[in-house]
């Protein structure tokens, strides 16, 4: 077990993750590609935060059911941070009550925290195949509608994680949720034309 992090963060570990924040903001207005722009300031914020990887899901509601797709998703795998693969999007894309239990879940809480441990038995098949002993995530609005969900994972359990300290994220997650609105609406402009 991880012995250099409390429940409590320090005000230095508080100050790291806040200027971490800052960097990763400003990686997403350095790069014009958006996966570049995504990938580097989800490896700052992911570092920063004791986390292993993070997955973007977009989800759409129709009148008849709300979809969602993997937007973005990175994991650090022996030192090395790599687009998920092919099989973990299969996975997460083809099991619908892992997609079902998400949307549940951020109905209630606009962010969480959840620990294998702690969890439902119904969870167990998510925890082992994405390897995820600990997340927490946000829900994400963009132009003021439900855009998607943003997790960051670990492979170990996290339990200096607090909602306090996750507070400090919520200036990264509003930015995210402005680049996701700029690329949105750049899309839009260069389909109209």
């Amino acid at each position: 077990m991880d012995t250099n992090h409390k429940a409590i963060p320090s005000k230095n570990e508080e100050y790291e993750l806040l200027r971490t924040v800052n960097e990763a903001l400003s990686q997403l207005l350095q790069h014009e590609d958006e996966a570049k722009a995504l990938d580097a300031a989800f490896q700052l914020v992911c570092t920063a935060a004791g986390c292993d990887g993070v997955y973007l899901f977009r989800q759409t509601n129709s009148a008849t059911q709300l979809s969602t797709q993997v937007h973005f998703a990175l994991r650090k795998r022996e030192d090395k941070w790599n687009a998920l693969s092919q099989k973990e999007i299969d996975f997460l894309m083809n099991n619908g009550s892992i997609q079902t239990e998400l949307v549940n879940l951020f109905q209630e809480e606009e962010s969480l925290i959840l620990h294998r441990k702690y969890s439902a038995e119904k969870w167990n098949i998510f925890w082992t195949e994405m390897e995820i002993e600990s997340f927490f995530g946000f829900e994400l609005v963009v132009n003021k509608k439900h855009w998607g969900i943003v997790l960051f994972v670990s492979r170990i359990y996290q339990e200096h994680w607090t909602k306090t300290s996750f507070k400090l994220l919520l200036p990264f997650i509003n930015g995210l949720a402005g680049f996701l609105a700029y690329k949105q609406t750049e899309q839009q402009q260069i389909q109209q034309n």
